[in-house]
C-alpha cells in the first residue's frame, strides 16, 4: 500500500515526464469535464467543416477566395490547431468559435463570387499527400476540374469501388 508521501512522489515524477502536448497541466484535456467541454466545441467546428467539404469539395473551398481570405483563414486554422494541442480550456472555445465563423466567411466569399459548387454525386476526400480522390457515379459523368492548389485528382467510379473486395490475411 502507498503511503501518501510515495503517492505524491509518484504523481509529480509522473506529472514531470509527461510531455505530451494535451498532458500539460494548463491543457483543456486534464480532466475529464474539461476533456468533454472541450471535445463539444472542437466537434461543432469540425461539422462546419464536414459541411463545407460536402457543399465545396475536399480542400477546395479555400482556394475559391480571394489570396487575402485565404490568409486569413489558414491563420486561424493554425491558431484552432495551437489551441487544441497547447492551449486551455477557454482559448479552444475561443479559437473553435472563430474557426466556425472562418468557414462561413469563406462559403459566403464564394457564393458571392458564383463559385461553382461539387456535384451531390460526386464524392471526395483529401489524402495525406495533398491529392484529392473523386468517386464518381459512373464513367460517363462530365470531366471534373482540377482545383488550383491540389496536385493531382484521382477519379474513380463507383461501379469500379464497388468491385473491389477486402481480402484477409490470416
Amino acid at each position: 500500500m502507498l503511503t501518501s508521501q510515495t503517492h505524491r512522489k509518484t504523481v509529480d515524477r509522473l506529472a514531470e515526464a509527461d510531455t505530451r502536448p494535451l498532458g500539460a497541466s494548463h491543457s483543456w484535456a486534464r480532466t475529464h469535464n474539461t476533456y468533454l467541454a472541450g471535445r463539444a466545441y472542437i466537434d461543432g467546428a469540425d461539422e462546419t467543416a464536414c459541411e463545407m467539404e460536402t457543399k465545396w469539395g475536399a480542400d477546395r473551398l479555400r482556394l475559391l477566395v480571394s489570396p487575402r481570405l485565404r490568409e486569413k483563414f489558414d491563420r486561424q486554422r493554425y491558431l484552432f490547431n495551437q489551441a487544441i494541442w497547447h492551449g486551455e480550456l477557454e482559448a479552444v472555445r475561443r479559437e473553435a468559435g472563430r474557426m466556425v465563423n472562418a468557414w462561413i466567411a469563406l462559403d459566403h466569399a464564394a457564393e458571392s463570387a458564383g463559385a461553382s459548387k461539387l456535384s451531390r454525386e460526386v464524392w471526395e476526400i483529401a489524402l495525406a499527400d495533398g491529392s484529392v480522390a473523386a468517386i464518381v457515379p459512373d464513367d460517363s459523368m462530365p470531366r471534373l476540374s482540377m482545383p488550383k492548389g491540389v496536385k493531382s485528382l484521382f477519379i474513380l467510379s463507383r461501379k469500379l469501388v464497388g468491385c473491389c473486395r477486402r481480402i484477409r490475411t490470416s
